[in-house]
């Protein structure tokens, strides 16, 4: 189980078990996961935040490899659905400690006034 479908299903509480654990629901989770990941790494000049995006869209492509392949195993999707999720999260925290570290204002995300997203 992804972690996007996770905290969706806590947070609403009423997901029916057997919808949140379904693939179709799985996928329109992970992409919209995607998308918001895709939104702040366009307004971040952190590098950080397109290691998870590049790491949410291999899980999304997993998603389609397994629906295009006619005869997967359900353990072959299992495994490539969420093996995804552990680099994003050590990469977010590794990529939150160093910015801290580095005293870099979280407040301040947006492109740099030269046009670069990627801080020097």
């Amino acid at each position: 189980m992804s972690l996007a479908t996770v905290l969706i299903g806590r947070a609403v509480g009423s997901v029916d078990l057997h919808l949140a654990t379904s693939p179709g629901f799985k996928v329109i989770l992970d992409g919209a996961l995607l998308v918001g990941f895709y939104v702040l790494m366009l307004n971040s000049r952190r590098y950080w935040t397109i290691w998870i995006t590049g790491f949410q869209m291999n899980g999304v492509l997993a998603h389609t490899a397994t629906w295009l392949a006619a005869g997967y195993t359900p353990a072959i999707y299992r495994g490539l659905e969420s093996v995804w999720g552990i680099p994003i999260m050590l990469v977010m925290v590794l990529g939150a400690t160093l910015d801290r570290r580095a005293g870099v204002d979280p407040h301040q995300l947006g492109p740099t006034p030269g046009g670069s997203n990627v801080q020097p």
